[in-house]
């Protein structure tokens, strides 16, 4: 699941209702998450902010290929934001470690509980541009410990189709050894409005996942 900071305009422009949400969800049980969305490469985007954190209590509604994804913003507490998910899973994050930063800690999440220890941070790709760069050198703990190493690039400008419409957008690429997160942030609503997660190498166990943003409830 992605990260939900996200600008007013969500509020008062990705509302839809729950007939066009069972739609979504059918149209995507029948489409391959593979899908090429992007329809058009852009240029000309002014950069785009960090987004900021939403209140406790706010819901971020997505569209999957398994279906409907609810997720919940249970605490903010400086800056560290509890995610709870309809299916329990709890997530931790830490903004002051950056918006594409891994997350702090994980449980219930289908997986034994883990955390990520960020060590190091290079580059600032706020605001958003084609071109900037950040890094982070983290380790993720569990079971077994492994690289959650990322280095993320905006690629490009391009308009995308989800869902509920087309959204002109900045690509943001974060790649590591094991997983690849792309993300599509759309300066008009402030926020993420696609979010592809990807296998890093053939030896990956990364669960390939495909998420369009909704509505805030």
């Amino acid at each position: 699941m992605p990260k939900i900071g996200l600008g007013k305009e969500y509020l008062m422009n990705m509302s839809i209702g729950k007939a066009a949400i069972a739609i979504a969800a059918a149209w995507f049980a029948c489409v391959a998450p593979a899908l090429a969305t992007e329809v058009a490469n852009l240029k000309g985007l002014k950069p785009m902010a960090e987004p900021g954190l939403l209140p406790a209590g706010v819901t971020s509604v997505g569209m999957t290929q398994h279906g409907v994804a609810k997720r919940k913003v249970a605490s903010v507490e400086g800056g560290v934001i509890t995610y709870k998910d309809a299916d329990g899973c709890t997530v931790i994050e830490d903004r002051k470690r950056g918006y594409f930063a891994p997350e702090v800690s994980g449980t219930n999440c289908g997986i034994a509980p883990y955390r990520i220890d960020v060590h190091s941070k290079q580059g600032n790709i706020w605001p958003l541009a084609v071109g900037n760069t950040e890094s982070y050198s983290a380790t993720f703990r569990a079971e077994q410990d492994f690289s959650a190493s990322r280095a993320c690039t905006v690629t490009k400008e391009v308009r995308i189709k989800t869902h509920t419409g087309l959204h002109d957008t900045f690509k943001v690429v974060c790649a590591g050894k094991w997983t690849v997160y792309t993300y599509y942030m759309s300066p008009k609503l402030g926020g993420l409005v696609k979010l592809v997660r990807a296998k890093g190498n053939k030896h990956s166990r990364t669960e390939p996942l495909t998420w369009e943003f909704t509505r805030l409830e």
